[in-house]
This record gives C-alpha cells, sequence and structure tokens, in this order.
C-alpha cells in the first residue's frame, strides 16, 4: 500500500541517519547494522512490519573493522540532535558524516586524508579569511574548547591532515612523518587516528 511504502522510505532514511551517527560515534564504519519499528500499543502492533527491517551496509567494505566501543546514550543524543536541525543544516552534517565514513573504507593513507578534509568543511562550513587549513583548525579548536595547549594541539592536527591531502591531492609521495608545531614530528597514521578522534568530539 502507499502507506507501506511510505513508511518503508521512512525506515531507510531513519536507518542511514542511525547508521552515520553510529559512524561518527564510533570512528568506525559498520559492517552492517539493522533497523526496525515496534509500536508502543502491542494492539497495533501486527505481522507485515516484520518485512520492513532496514539493513544497511556500507558503500565500500571497510579497510579497518577493529571493534570499538560506543556509548549508546551518545548515539542516541546524536541521532536525536540529527532529526531536530533545519533540513540544510542536517543535510550538510549528514554529507560530512558520509564523507568521514568513506574515509574509513579508504585503503591509503592519502585518500584517507582527502576524505577526511572533506567531512571537517562540510561540518565546520568555515568561511572569511585566511586559508582552509588554517580556518578549519582554528574553528575545530574553537568548537571543542579546553585549555590553551589543547586548543593549539587540535588546530596543529587539522592543519598538518590538510598538509597530508595537500601532498596527496599534488601528486607527491607521503613521508612517514609529519613536522606539527606543537608536539614536533609525528606518524602519518597518528595524524589520521587524531583527526578521526575530533572529527567525532565534533
Amino acid at each position: 500500500s502507499v502507506a507501506q511504502s511510505l513508511l518503508a522510505r521512512g525506515m531507510v532514511a531513519q536507518a542511514d541517519l542511525a547508521g552515520l551517527a553510529l559512524v561518527a560515534c564510533g570512528t568506525r564504519s559498520p559492517v552492517m547494522d539493522l533497523s526496525w519499528f515496534e509500536y508502543e500499543d502491542s494492539a497495533l502492533d501486527t505481522v507485515w512490519h516484520e518485512s520492513n527491517r532496514c539493513w544497511r551496509t556500507p558503500e565500500v567494505v571497510p579497510s579497518d573493522v577493529t571493534p570499538v566501543d560506543v556509548d549508546v546514550a551518545t548515539l542516541v543524543k546524536s541521532h536525536n540532535c540529527l532529526l531536530g536541525l533545519p533540513d540544510n543544516r542536517r543535510s550538510k552534517i549528514v554529507s560530512s558524516a558520509r564523507r568521514f565514513e568513506l574515509s574509513l573504507a579508504r585503503r591509503y593513507q592519502g585518500d584517507q586524508a582527502i576524505d577526511l578534509c572533506t567531512a571537517f568543511e562540510l561540518i565546520l562550513d568555515s568561511g572569511g579569511e585566511g586559508g582552509i587549513s588554517w580556518s578549519n583548525g582554528l574553528r575545530c579548536a574553537g568548537f571543542l574548547g579546553g585549555s590553551a595547549d589543547a586548543r593549539r594541539g587540535n588546530r596543529d592536527i587539522v592543519q598538518s591532515l590538510y598538509g597530508i591531502r595537500n601532498e596527496s591531492v599534488h601528486g607527491g609521495d607521503l613521508p612517514d612523518k609529519v613536522k606539527t608545531k606543537t608536539m614536533g614530528k609525528i606518524g602519518v597514521a597518528e595524524v589520521i587516528g587524531k583527526s578521526r578522534i575530533l572529527y567525532s568530539r565534533l
């Protein structure tokens, strides 16, 4: 029926949002997730809804399937916040989360950095003067707060991530380590890992 079709499409959209919230909270892409609905009033519950379970699989199989703990309360809060946003803002955040999920599936570090930077750009919605790496690093540090040293370190990580992205985009060979202003030389993998954690905190 039309009602069942609309309900099914709505469930797919809800499942997509829930899956993306899970990605952002867990800094990993789920191999598969399942969503379904139940009526609070059991008298309204019918058998047909059993066929309306929504399975969600990633567009690209993630390269890192290491298990991570996810706080359920944080996941529910993130999902509800997404639902409460205006459509245009929610659309940007969803697009950002999709790029973040894609970065988790990438095999090469340069590709991971490219998608991760795009995710930051969409969620931070930075503009104004200054280079994009500078403005996104500044906005990320401002949003997350903390001590002056913590803010400088977070800004440094985002700017270092953009350096990795730029090397990859322009065809350069990625070094094993990159030079940062506050932490000395650190590995490319560490920069990407720390950037993922910063993104999940946003």
